[in-house]
């Protein structure tokens, strides 16, 4: 289901889901005192099964926390967060746009960071792992991530799970946010010269903040006509009677930013923020070229980039920075800097451009994974 560009034909399930929320929400306001009396140690409550069968009945698949405000007073905060389930994040983000204005409560969309002690207690209540006494070394990758090696006081052999939890304390000490769009390889090593972990959260923001300063301060709209294109030829799996998610087919590809495209075909979770200081969304242009175009309109490949470029840029709502054409399907990669907008202006132009039915805008963000938007009213949705 689409929350940030939603459809009409979802309307009914969205509705039922929109009541489960505001169901969670109200048995959540009406046991405000109680959590409060728990969280004083003056009430015994199975708060885990209380929220299971409130919050659970959203998604599942949705994580809690509860700690303490932000704010230094005696409130509480709850953070809501779909962890490695990114595709989740516009529902959270529902979720929590309509939470109520309660005293004494604020409520996150990401685990917070926290400081070392805390964090160490944390890993340690959560994984059974004592960081206590570990170096870490932290340094950017080639592809722009923080790459973090972790290693033990004393030589000898380390646990199956200690990576696991290694990658827990650095979500603590930085916060969930910068870990799932700046945080690359965490592993443990035996190298010297690491640091004291004390130092490891201010190191990563550096990095992340030297990181960013790289990331040019104009949009790609305004850059896009100076750049080189690169070429790439790739050896896609063709399977009888599988359709085709994302650009699996590719056969040809075409990119403005050679690193940007690696990003969004890498093994990470991709995040627009990390090339884009203008707030644009990469996006591609998913066309269905099983039946070819038609003659009378749009005729070939080129004829829609032409097209796209003469809507998008004198409006200056984004650029082609890169594409390609797979065994079925044609890509139009995209830079938007404000998606619906960008889509209605595109609607009109491509529709009289006669292309197929099955054409959708699709996004290459982790977190936007499950949301798209189709060129005509009646598309079915993109394969999965």
């Amino acid at each position: 289901m689409r929350w940030k560009f939603p459809h009409p034909s979802e309307n009914a399930p969205r509705g039922l889901a929109l009541g489960r929320i505001e169901a969670w929400w109200t048995a959540f306001a009406a046991a405000a005192p109680r959590l409060e009396a728990f969280f004083r140690r003056r009430d015994a409550w199975d708060l885990a099964a209380w929220m299971r069968e409130h919050l659970g009945g959203i998604d599942e698949r949705i994580m809690w926390e509860f700690g303490p405000s932000t704010l230094g007073d005696d409130g509480h905060r709850l953070v809501l967060t779909p962890e490695g389930e990114h595709r989740l994040r516009p529902l959270v983000e529902a979720v929590l746009a309509r939470a109520p204005a309660l005293e004494g409560w604020e409520f996150h969309a990401h685990r917070l960071a926290e400081r070392l002690p805390t964090a160490l207690q944390a890993v340690a209540e959560r994984t059974s792992i004592d960081f206590t006494g570990w170096t870490a070394h932290a340094a950017l990758s080639d592809e722009g991530l923080v790459d973090i090696v972790f290693m033990p006081p004393a030589s000898g052999s380390v646990g199956a799970t200690a990576r696991a939890a290694a990658l827990v304390l650095v979500e603590t000490l930085v916060g969930e946010e910068i870990t799932d769009v700046w945080i690359g390889a965490v592993e443990i090593g035996e190298r010297e010269g690491g640091s004291p972990l004390s130092r490891l959260a201010p190191e990563v923001l550096a990095l992340v903040e030297a990181r960013r300063a790289l990331v040019p301060d104009r949009p790609y709209w305004q850059r896009a006509a100076d750049a080189s294109w690169a070429l790439l030829r790739l050896a896609p799996k063709a399977a009888a009677g599988i359709d085709f998610p994302g650009q699996q087919d590719m056969l040809v590809a075409k990119t403005v930013d050679f690193a940007l495209w690696r990003a969004q075909h890498g093994a990470r979770p991709f995040h627009s923020r990390r090339f884009s200081r203008s707030g644009e969304i990469m996006c591609t242009l998913k066309i269905d070229g099983a039946e070819g175009l038609t003659a009378d309109g749009l005729g070939d490949k080129a004829a829609i980039e032409d097209a796209i470029a003469a809507t998008l840029g004198p409006r200056q709502l984004g650029v082609q920075v890169g594409g390609g054409t797979g065994l079925r399907y044609s890509y139009v990669d995209l830079a938007l800097t404000d998606v619906m907008p960008a889509m209605e202006a595109l609607r009109p132009v491509l529709r009289a451009g006669k292309l197929p039915q099955r054409t959708w805008l699709q996004f290459f963000d982790a977190d936007l994974a499950d949301e798209w938007l189709p060129l005509w009213d009646d598309a079915p949705p993109p394969p999965r």
